[in-house]
């Protein structure tokens, strides 16, 4: 069903000191702003928009936007989720040009997490070059990376992302208070991710994406020039059990997470056998002085 997280927007009043977190820190390039000057896009890749920014009063979530490859898929997909009783519709006027895409379709996840199903993203018509991240950033068939979610009932929502969606299983994690649970669309080892609401989080509260790097000098380089920033870190750079991903985060200006990393491994789903880890790291990770993350 679902081929990949292709695109993420947040709302946020802190618009500005973003930008300077993602182009002069991590490398992310500003593709463009609306002429009202509300909304900046983002590129990591090809794809003329993978975040979007949007000027508001409050700090949260606006959207997760999934590929579901062409027209064929998102009108199979849309029916499907009627059929099962989910609200779906077209979103506001001239929805599908704000987000780069060819269509789009709109529908309410668990917790009211706003869920975007979409084909046909735009590409840029200039080749994706950053001087800070040489080596690019991994994304292609298995997206931008990943977004992990607060939720109110972790094994409700884990469900209800398998059965109407089509996620499947990687693995899951549980420590101390927190318990998450990690889904795959593709062949990266997760592009979602369930938590339970630990560490202060609230129902459909977004945790932290992530974005990888094709090289983990480009990942070091990065966590060097956040600490010399002055930029506050959640967790120091380290190693995941599960994904095997090597990463740091930094917080931003809305407080939510930002993971970057290098060398996630791939599933292969003939072979992959979930696992239930005891801890989310096999080193490094320590808590700096952001929130707590996954």
């Amino acid at each position: 069903m679902i081929k990949c997280l292709g695109y993420v927007g947040y709302e946020t009043s802190h618009r500005d000191a973003w930008d300077a977190i993602l182009q002069n820190q991590i490398g992310v390039l500003c593709n463009a702003q609306l002429p009202n000057g509300m909304v900046s896009h983002y590129r990591i890749d090809g794809a003329e928009s993978r975040i979007a920014l949007m000027d508001s009063t409050q700090e949260k979530l606006a959207f997760l936007g999934w590929d579901v490859g062409d027209a064929a898929a998102l009108d199979s997909l849309a029916e499907t989720l009627k059929g099962s009783g989910i609200n779906v519709g077209a979103g506001e006027p001239g929805l599908a040009s704000e987000r780069r895409v060819e269509d789009v379709a709109i529908f309410s996840g668990p917790d009211g997490v706003r869920h975007e199903v979409f084909f046909g993203q735009k590409q840029a018509s200039t080749a994706f070059a950053s001087a800070l991240v040489p080596s690019g950033f991994k994304t292609g068939a298995e997206g931008l990376g990943h977004a992990v979610l607060a939720a109110e009932n972790r094994q409700a929502a884990t469900a209800w992302y398998q059965n109407h969606l089509g996620f499947k299983l990687s693995d899951e994690v549980k420590w101390d208070d927190a318990e998450a649970t990690f889904m795959h669309c593709n062949p990266r080892h997760h592009s979602l991710a369930v938590l339970n609401c630990c560490m202060g989080m609230s129902p459909g509260q977004l945790n932290h994406i992530m974005l990888e790097m094709n090289s983990l000098e480009d990942v070091g380089k990065a966590y060097d020039r956040v600490r010399a920033a002055g930029t506050p870190l959640a967790l120091h750079i380290g190693q995941h059990s599960n994904d095997k991903i090597v990463s740091f985060y930094l917080v931003t200006p809305s407080g939510v997470a930002l993971e970057v990393g290098h060398g996630g491994i791939a599933v292969d789903d003939k072979t992959w056998q979930p696992t239930t880890y005891t801890t989310p790291k096999i080193w490094g990770h320590d808590p700096a002085d952001g929130p707590a993350v996954v």
